[in-house]
């Protein structure tokens, strides 16, 4: 099923997703499903991870994801949590196989508690916990190139949400 998919970014990124491409290699590695093209089908939520600035944009496509091979969390899950884990924690990516991860977002302050579990000052059970307490978005990452070419038709969106 044909579905819309947002990312937030600045206009230079934008311009520059929509005249040369995604590039796979830019961008952080440990963040909650690996590397990747991180999308929303929130576009408020696409918005605030933009910024509300001048130079803010939003990115809308269009994907079918019936033909990849995905992984989709529908909730915070033991699964969803050790994916958060290896991924914060470790740097390793255990759906890196994957054309797409999809799934609930970790508390905006999963890179902090990261740091915290590897200076030990808490627990994997005390990160597991405080990343699955608010419920404040999902999130679908793009990991392979077979799914950034089934992005169709990307356009930015100039401070609001289109049809």
């Amino acid at each position: 099923m044909l579905k819309k998919y947002y990312h937030g970014t600045n206009k230079t990124a934008a311009k520059n997703i929509l005249e040369n491409g995604i590039d796979l290699n830019v961008g952080r590695s440990k963040n909650d499903f690996g590397k990747g093209f991180y999308t929303t089908e929130d576009y408020k939520q696409a918005a605030r991870w933009a910024g509300d600035t001048e130079s803010s944009a939003v990115v809308a496509f269009y994907c079918d994801t019936d033909n990849l091979s995905g992984v989709s969390f529908s909730g915070f899950t033991s699964e969803w949590k050790n994916t958060i884990y290896s991924n914060r924690v470790d740097g390793v990516d255990i759906h890196i196989d994957k054309d797409y991860v999809e799934g609930p977002l970790a508390d905006g302050k999963a890179r902090q508690l990261a740091a915290r579990v590897k200076h030990g000052e808490i627990s994997k059970n005390d990160f597991f916990r405080q990343i699955s307490q608010a419920n404040i978005g999902s999130q679908i990452v793009f990991k392979s190139q077979k799914a950034i070419s089934e992005l169709k038709r990307g356009h930015i969106i100039n401070g609001k949400e289109d049809e």
